[in-house]
């Protein structure tokens, strides 16, 4: 028997609570410098400060040639509009 949408959309939005409540539980066992937690609005609009939040928050270091390569991708997207 096929689903009806109504049960798919009821399906879906039970295994997203359920993954949310896993990632909640799980997301209690790290330590701070473990995880970080961005929006996409923030990504988005600003790609590279985030980038380097990220790698400040969870301590890595941000190689030249990384900086480099990653200002040079942000540049060819600069007209990009999510």
């Amino acid at each position: 028997q096929k689903p009806t949408p109504e049960q798919i959309q009821t399906f879906i939005l039970r295994q997203y609570e359920i993954l949310y409540q896993e990632y909640v539980e799980a997301a209690k066992d790290l330590s701070p410098n473990m995880l970080v937690e961005i929006g996409y609005e923030e990504l988005a609009k600003n790609p590279k400060e985030t980038v380097e939040r990220i790698y400040q928050q969870l301590g890595w270091t941000m190689t030249s040639t990384y900086r480099q390569r990653l200002e040079e991708d942000l540049q060819g997207r600069q007209d990009y509009q999510p």
